[in-house]
């Protein structure tokens, strides 16, 4: 094993204490190039608790990203080429479903355009599930998604006290609750899009997918946030996905949980406004741990 050079990770901003929570963050698993699994589950005992999602890719799709993590695996320092970003893959298995690599990386950040260009196509639905969400442009989009008459839900996790506490080193009391989600409950709240919150059925329990739907015919689904950490400066990679069968697996899954294991956001109080604009200031100044 290796640990990841930091200085290897996308980007420091040069703002005092920026980037202190900067990691790789990718959860990827390759087996002889020939298969990728690839989404969100961290690969530890807690980690499996947690609601959450990968996918099984197959073909060359898995080839590419062995490729992309073999060169990761060999960085020393040093500048290397990329392996070129290919266009969409067709499966080996139907030649209806097309997979694309989108990342997160020193060189590149595929994954907020990659989500705002899905969100911007969108027809019909626009389903999000996330553990952390701040970013401001995709927020924007679900608005004038919106507009068009498309139907958006916002599933969220709640990120109260007792969870933020594995984040805050004991001085959760410290930490307000809803970080960073509480920015899209506000602003979504006033175009009166749907935000839910995950009520979780196990104590401790965290909605951990990162996913976005559209038109039940594609989705994005991966290790990233939608926050500015993770489409900027932290070493992400998910996964584009058009056609084929998991589009409707992953509205099921989607659904499961907006019926059964949500709520609705209350309307924003003035400390709720107040709460929104501290998170903006800690994404302006790269000083989030989300």
């Amino acid at each position: 094993y290796k640990l990841y050079p930091l200085h290897l990770l996308p980007r420091y901003v040069n703002l005092p204490l920026a980037n202190i929570f900067q990691m790789a963050h990718n959860k990827l698993v390759n087996i002889d190039g020939k298969t990728l699994i690839i989404g969100g589950i961290n690969l530890f005992d807690f980690g499996f608790l947690n609601r959450d999602a990968m996918l099984k890719v197959e073909g060359p799709t898995a080839f590419y990203m062995a490729k992309r993590m073999n060169q990761d695996w060999n960085l020393e320092g040093e500048k290397t080429e990329l392996v070129p970003l290919e266009p969409f893959y067709p499966q080996p298995s139907s030649k209806s479903v097309w997979t694309r690599i989108i990342e997160t990386s020193k060189e590149e950040s595929s994954v907020k355009q990659a989500v705002i260009n899905m969100i911007n196509s969108a027809k019909k639905s626009v389903y999000i599930a996330l553990l952390e969400f701040s970013d401001l442009d995709v927020i924007d989009a679900l608005i004038e998604a919106k507009k068009r008459g498309v139907d958006i839900r916002v599933l969220m996790d709640r990120k109260a006290s007792d969870t933020n506490d594995k984040y805050s080193a004991g001085i959760n009391f410290l930490v307000p609750s809803e970080l960073p989600n509480i920015i899209p409950t506000v602003a979504l709240y006033k175009e009166n899009i749907i935000v839910h919150y995950y009520d979780p059925p196990y104590q401790e329990q965290e909605l951990h997918a990162k996913f976005c739907l559209v038109d039940n015919d594609r989705y994005i689904i991966g290790s990233t946030n939608f926050t500015v950490q993770a489409f900027n400066s932290w070493r992400e990679t998910s996964i584009e996905v058009i056609g084929g069968d998991t589009p409707k697996q992953i509205k099921d899954f989607f659904l499961e949980d907006w019926n059964y294991h949500s709520s609705p956001c209350e309307k924003p109080t003035l400390g709720t406004y107040f709460k929104a604009y501290i998170t903006e200031f800690f994404d302006k100044n790269y000083y989030g741990w989300w």
